[in-house]
């Protein structure tokens, strides 16, 4: 092989190699904005996950303490209901007693008025 022989040889090869240096370089160039693109909103996505994931507890343990809240306003109407149910058995007990002794008085008076009098 002769020296020009080769000297060309030589030449293509570095002219292929530094045409595959500048797609390699451009490869780069397009996974680092790749990773650019999608790493940084997948910080940003995870970020508002965990954000979320917080809300999200926060959330259930408001609904909790609602739950119990709602618990325990149920059981004072409760209680509420069955006092109520006992003063109203006692008020309509007195109603009958009290009408029992209007009708006492009515036929009292119906009897004093119907009673001739001496004067």
């Amino acid at each position: 092989m002769s020296k020009v022989h080769l000297e060309v040889t030589m030449m293509k090869i570095i002219g292929e190699l530094k045409a595959e240096n500048a797609r390699l370089k451009d490869e780069v160039e397009r996974l680092t904005a790749f990773t650019t693109r999608t790493i940084i909103p997948n910080e940003e996505l995870q970020a508002q996950v965990e954000q979320m994931l917080i809300t999200e507890k926060y959330q259930i343990e408001r609904v909790i303490s609602l739950e119990d809240c709602i618990q325990v306003l149920k059981q004072d109407r409760d209680g509420l209901l069955y006092e109520e149910s006992e003063q109203v058995k006692r008020l309509k007990a007195e109603v009958e007693r009290l009408e029992g002794d209007n009708q006492q008085l009515q036929a009292r008076c119906n009897f004093l008025e119907d009673k001739p009098s001496y004067e």
